[in-house]
């Protein structure tokens, strides 16, 4: 019901019992810093001015500077490029993306902003009223295109979604027996939040539930959202517990770059894109991920972020980017699995069902068992179908490598990749191709070298095969070795 549904979207711990009363203080619970009204804190100043280039910058600088550490340098921008389409698209992006600039959309929205942001500057600072009248007109002219642009939005689609039904409070289930029936429990907000009972009239509450979870009175929310969205583009949450922002969570580490996100989120009409634009358009989103000597002896982690901190692609990730490479990804929405026909179910908790319906459409589309993970997902740390999955927690184990080798799903889009490889003339000019498609750069010194030694070796191995099929399943053995590469499953 509704108050279980609260718990559940705002994740909120019980608070501890007060040692002397056994019950909760609520006025202590109160002044816990993520039940604290969000304030937007000023801009920090910072020694190096020049460095910022949005106001998460500052905050980001000041707590380095605080901390005795420089930024680090810059991404190249193949790197940068790669992390951002991962992050926007869950894809790795093609040869010819790469060779594009990043996200036209991005890159005309931001100039146009500048271009306003200075124009509003200029009229501001012009002096006669001829001088303010020309930079008034030039400051409609950038927000009418600024207008069109948004206009070109592709658009979002509509799925289907619940209805009213008879509302009702719960009842407490005695003993946990749900047959035995105890006291209503009327339906209202958490208590720590104000405990707001449902207004008369509410119908089923799930209006007056959005309007509690939107609310500027709550300070959970847009805290929570921010964090989840800088824990996306960053790999790391500014609270380390995303699930947790109660007593026994983790504190923030950057507590007013917190705050300052959660108010952008709410003064932007809680759009997601505008906070992602906003991170992503960072100097701190776009450093590179090289180590510093002097900043891994102050902080090892790269906790205070000056530099980007390298991860592995979750799960779903690296199964697309391996289907996107081979050239047989499906970008069709997924639809019914072929489950088997009721009249042949014979299940039971000693024999439960079970199966993974594989396809080549986007692994979001896979069936999901709370019983059992798909092998694929579950070999690679995805989430738990269960429970609440905050974090992807990353392990290294040999079955990994394994699967790389062995694996029907990694031989069947190796031999793909090889036939789309084979298509062009020569082994150099196929290992260029191949270096693109999968790490987004062009071959590195000596893998071309690597290359022919690898083709070389496996002639013996070939020979058996019909004179047409050598090259074939040379190149097929080859694609196997890059798809398991480190640099294939990582995000610098």
């Amino acid at each position: 019901m509704l108050g279980l549904t609260a718990t559940a979207l705002l994740l909120v711990p019980a608070v501890p019992a007060a040692p002397a009363a056994g019950s909760i203080d609520g006025d202590a619970a109160r002044r816990h810093w993520a039940f604290q009204p969000v304030r937007k804190p000023p801009l920090p100043n910072v020694r190096d001015a020049a460095w910022p280039w949005t106001g998460a910058d500052r905050f980001v600088l000041a707590a380095m500077e605080a901390h005795g550490l420089r930024p680090g340098g810059p991404a190249e921008r193949r790197a940068l490029i790669r992390r951002a389409t991962f992050d926007l698209t869950g894809l790795p992006p093609t040869p010819e993306e790469v060779g594009r600039a990043m996200r036209p959309y991005l890159d005309a929205l931001a100039k146009l902003e500048a271009e306003a942001k200075a124009l509003a500057e200029e009229q501001a600072a012009a002096g006669s009223p001829e001088a303010k009248a020309a930079a008034a007109e030039r400051l409609r002219d950038a927000v009418r295109r600024r207008a069109e642009l948004e206009a070109r939005r592709p658009p979002i689609g509509v799925a289907y979604a619940v209805a009213e039904g008879p509302p009702r409070d719960a009842r407490v289930h005695e003993r946990g027996d749900p047959r035995s029936f105890g006291a209503a429990v009327p339906r209202r907000f958490l208590a720590i939040l104000g405990g707001q009972p449902v207004p008369a009239g509410g119908g089923s509450g799930r209006s007056a539930l959005a309007h509690w979870l939107s609310s500027p009175e709550n300070p959970l929310t847009a805290r929570v959202m921010a964090n989840r969205v800088w824990q996306h583009q960053f790999g790391a949450g500014i609270v380390s517990t995303p699930n947790d922002f109660g007593t026994r969570g983790a504190p923030p580490t950057h507590p007013e770059l917190l705050d300052w996100l959660a108010s952008r989120l709410v003064e932007g009409g809680w759009s997601l894109k505008a906070l992602h634009r906003t991170l992503l358009l960072s100097q701190g989103y776009q450093l590179s991920s090289d180590g510093d000597p002097e900043n891994e002896r102050i902080d090892p982690d790269a906790t205070w972020l000056w530099r980007f901190r390298r991860h592995r692609l979750s799960a779903e990730e690296i199964r697309d980017a391996i289907l996107a490479s081979s050239g047989d990804l499906d970008l069709a929405a997924g639809g019914p699995h072929p489950f088997p026909e009721e009249k042949t179910w014979g299940f039971t908790q000693h024999n439960p069902f079970s199966a993974a319906y594989d396809h080549d459409r986007r692994s979001v589309y896979l069936m999901t068992q709370r019983l059992r993970r798909h092998p694929f997902l579950g070999l690679f740390d995805g989430p738990d179908a269960s429970s609440s999955t905050a974090e992807r927690h990353t392990t290294t184990v040999p079955t990994q490598a394994l699967y790389f080798m062995n694996d029907r799903f990694v031989h069947a889009k190796a031999a793909s990749l090889a036939s789309r490889l084979l298509e062009l003339p020569d082994d150099r000019s196929r290992m260029e191709r191949a270096s693109r498609l999968l790490f987004a750069r062009p071959p590195a010194e000596g893998e071309h070298a690597a290359c022919a030694r690898f083709l070389a070796e496996q002639a013996p191995e070939v020979a058996i095969l019909p004179e047409p099929e050598r090259l074939r399943a040379a190149w097929t053995a080859w694609a196997r070795v890059l798809l398991g590469t480190n640099e294939m499953i990582h995000v610098d």
